[in-house]
Order: structure tokens, then sequence, then C-alpha cells
């Protein structure tokens, strides 16, 4: 399976297991195996079955960190 992004398509580094309502641009998918990526905000590479997807874009991914902090600047 794969998912569109800005970049062409990519391949699902494992089947979603649930999907979170957004908040704002950013919504959080949980992932049944834990996948590597780099979080867009803060640069580093994380390892977790939780992504956070921003403006519906896969290519733009945040850690639960970065959307933790995000979502507490807003209040």
């Amino acid at each position: 399976m794969t998912i569109k992004s800005k970049l062409g398509p990519i391949p699902f580094p494992a089947p979603v297991v649930k999907i979170y309502p957004k908040r704002g641009p950013l919504q959080q998918f949980r992932f049944a195996k834990a996948t590597s990526f780099r979080c867009e905000r803060c640069g580093r590479v994380k390892k977790s079955k939780l992504v956070v997807r921003y403006e519906n874009d896969w290519s733009r991914l945040l850690c639960n960190a970065c959307y933790g902090t995000i979502l507490s600047e807003r209040q």
C-alpha cells in the first residue's frame, strides 16, 4: 500500500491501526510497527508507532513531542 505526497507515492511502513481526529493542520496516525522518520520541526530522526502528518502531506511528519509543544502553544 502507498500514500500520496508532494514528493510522489510513499510506501506505508506498516498498517495504520488508528487515525486520530485532526487538530487544525495536524493529524496523528498510529502504525502497527515503529517506523523511522525525520521530524520536520525539530530535525531529529525518530522511531515511533505514532506520527503526526502536517497539512495532509506525508512528506511533512512531526514527532509526538513537537505535536504536544505545538498544541500547548496554541492555548
